[in-house]
């Protein structure tokens, strides 16, 4: 039960754009339906639902074309970066290294207060030999003093990367609240997440049963923690990622 959260938060992700699809033609095929029952403009039952059907229509196919374009993207970056190794060196490091343990602790703890909002700030990483190192964290108030980010909400944080990486930082980290039981959801990487900046290094925290945890991803793969420290975040496979899920709390 520990991977129950994050084997369906991950099928979902994988299945959210058709699934949003098939809504949206459910929706079409209902309202359409609503519209031929309805005999007189006073029919007001029909003509509610007709409107309730485009509305969820409209808001599922925009959910649909927004994740499938993404993912498009996302595709096409992947393979400007396989091309150009040297050039986006931080889409394709073996390990990130937190060296900002004030920073990371920090982080860890603001995290532990499980505020059901969610926030970030910037950060800044270099590549060494393969290996990302996390030099600087950005404390988050003066992220948002100096206009980064803002308008935290339970499920989004908007965020003014173009102009954070005018300011030399080439990485992103926010919080995302758990829910209860499915913490294990959060391992799971969203696409909308993964597109980012290309040559960022994003850093992810969240709360688990046994404390708060951080993870790091960029758009080919997913970081997680070496040890308690979380100073090592080590490159791993979906397979990897279940087994680390498994290992906590033993």
């Amino acid at each position: 039960m520990k991977t129950f959260g994050y084997r369906l938060v991950k099928s979902f992700h994988n299945w959210s754009g058709s699934l949003f699809l098939g809504m949206c033609a459910l929706s079409v095929n209902f309202g359409l339906e609503s519209i031929l029952e309805i005999e007189k403009i006073s029919d007001v039952y029909h003509i509610g639902r007709a409107v309730a059907a485009g509305g969820l229509a409209f808001i599922t196919a925009r959910c649909a074309l927004k994740i499938g374009a993404t993912k498009a993207l996302l595709y096409l970056d992947k393979s400007e970066i396989a091309k150009n190794h040297e050039k986006y060196n931080l889409e394709n490091v073996s390990e990130i290294v937190i060296d900002d343990m004030e920073g990371l602790e920090i982080l860890l703890e603001k995290t532990n207060e499980k505020k059901i909002f969610e926030w970030g700030t910037f950060l800044k990483s270099y590549d060494d030999k393969g290996k990302a190192v996390v030099s600087e964290i950005l404390d988050f108030e003066e992220a948002k003093e100096q206009g980064l980010v803002s308008s935290s909400r339970p499920w989004r944080i908007i965020s003014k990367k173009n102009l954070a990486k005018e300011k030399g930082y080439n990485g992103f980290h926010h919080y995302h609240p758990s829910i209860p039981g499915l913490a294990s959801a959060n391992y799971s990487i969203h696409c909308l997440d993964r597109y980012s900046l290309m040559n960022w290094l994003n850093l992810l925290s969240f709360n688990m049963p046994d404390g708060p945890e951080i993870i790091g991803y960029n758009r080919n793969y997913t970081y997680l923690p070496k040890d308690k420290s979380k100073k090592h975040l080590i490159q791993a496979t979906n397979k990897q990622i279940i087994e680390y899920i498994k290992s906590l709390q033993k």
